[in-house]
């Protein structure tokens, strides 16, 4: 008996592994290339694969022969968030949405995507329309929580991470959300009780420390000593800033609710919350430039690494903050091994003087000269290459040489060698 589409989708139900199962999947194809369960079942399994472009081929084939084919829209949204393309993932999911507006899946995706870009209240609204569909959608639930997070609606967070966890107890970022919501408002036994205990997100206990204010107001700093190797250093930079922010009362502006102070690298947002003013910085792992941690640990972290790579250097420190400009060679970030240059200080248009993803301090020059570079903020660096951010205090001259995540040399002005990784040869 001939093979049919029919008979290769039997087969591809019995494959054993992947390979086997595409083989199976164009061989219905082969018979009849708009075979729409072949082409779906392909697009899935290239999706799982992360083939996302040839995913993408299947489900766009597919939208041909059935545009009205809403789960088919909402697959290339997916695939398209996968890749990065934002505004036509975005489209697709509207699609999805204006032809089955009773699922709710679409709403959620778009949401999170909505998150991402930093636009939190339409992401509420994407999560409320899927909540009206399916009340007990536990994801939904958490991502709500997590975009009334990032708008400061503690308590109305606390509740939707509170209807995730009983739609859902296995749900980690949901007891992870929850935790983070009640150390936000200062519930700091309660979020320790909360905290995802014994999984990968548990970033262990969180620890609040006090200065009390002539005025009778306490200043308050909170963070995860686990963020640190010796969380003793994290102890110490906490006992600095406070007693930098409080050294601040009845100068300039005094201190108050949305107060902003530079500090190291990072800036420090206060919040009022009764009778203490709580340290923020910048949500580095979100939105750091419209939305607030009320955590300190990044910014004691990175300020621990910082001063001991400059013990270590003798180097001086230099100005450079989070919202300052570093030049991007071309696909500088994605490089194994990559160079960093700086070629000035931080000027009054707050770029740096660093140049990343050039093998000398000319041909640094050459990618500012060329024009052909990107310009991000320092702070798009703590997702890219961490390890950068402890260097970018390092003066003029300075050349820093990283292999994916590990910083491996120092050049200072003279070239000559002051930090080198263990079992590197630097240079």
């Amino acid at each position: 008996m001939s093979e049919t589409p029919q008979s290769w989708m039997e087969k591809f139900s019995a494959a054993e592994n992947p390979e086997q199962a595409l083989k199976c999947l164009d061989s219905a194809l082969a018979l009849d290339p708009n075979f729409v369960p072949a082409l779906g079942c392909k697009g899935t399994l290239l999706g799982q694969l992360q083939r996302h472009e040839e995913a993408l081929l299947c489900f766009g084939k597919i939208v041909e022969l059935a545009p009205d084919a809403s789960a088919a829209h909402y697959s290339i949204g997916m695939h398209l968030q996968a890749l990065g393309r934002g505004e036509e993932a975005l489209a697709a999911y509207g699609k999805a949405i204006e032809l089955a507006p009773q699922e709710a899946e679409p709403y959620v995706n778009r949401g999170r995507l909505l998150d991402e870009s930093g636009q939190p209240e339409a992401a509420i609204e994407d999560y409320d329309r899927a909540l009206a569909i399916t009340p007990t959608d536990s994801v939904a639930l958490s991502n709500r929580g997590n975009s009334l997070m990032a708008l400061e609606r503690f308590d109305e967070a606390l509740e939707s991470f509170d209807r995730a966890i009983a739609a859902d107890a296995s749900n980690v970022a949901a007891v992870l959300g929850r935790s983070t919501a009640l150390m936000s408002l200062g519930r700091i036994d309660e979020a320790n009780e909360a905290r995802p205990k014994d999984t990968p997100l548990d970033r262990g206990p969180v620890v609040e420390k006090r200065h009390t204010l002539p005025s009778g107001k306490s200043l308050v700093v909170r963070y995860f000593p686990q963020s640190h190797s010796n969380p003793e250093h994290l102890e110490q930079v906490a006992k600095h800033l406070l007693e930098y922010v409080a050294g601040l009362e009845g100068k300039g502006p005094g201190l108050g609710d949305g107060i902003r102070i530079g500090f190291m690298w990072s800036m420090i947002t206060l919040r009022e919350q009764g009778d203490v003013l709580v340290l923020c910085e910048p949500a580095f792992g979100r939105h750091p430039f419209s939305e607030l941690s009320y955590d300190v640990s990044f910014t004691l972290q990175t300020g621990v690494m910082i001063q001991l790579l400059h013990s270590i250097t003798e180097l001086p420190r230099s100005e450079c903050t989070f919202a300052d400009g570093i030049a991007l060679g071309p696909d500088a970030m994605f490089d194994e091994s990559l160079s960093l240059h700086r070629l000035h200080e931080t000027n009054e248009q707050h770029i740096s003087g660093w140049v990343a993803g050039a093998d000398s301090r000319e041909a640094a020059m050459k990618i500012i000269d060329s024009g052909k570079y990107d310009m991000l903020p320092t702070a798009a660096l703590t997702g890219i290459r961490y390890s950068v951010v402890k260097t970018l205090t390092l003066p003029p001259g300075c050349t820093v040489t990283m292999k994916e995540h590990k910083l491996i040399s120092v050049l200072d002005p003279n070239g000559r060698e002051v930090w080198k990784q263990a079992g590197e040869s630097g240079g």
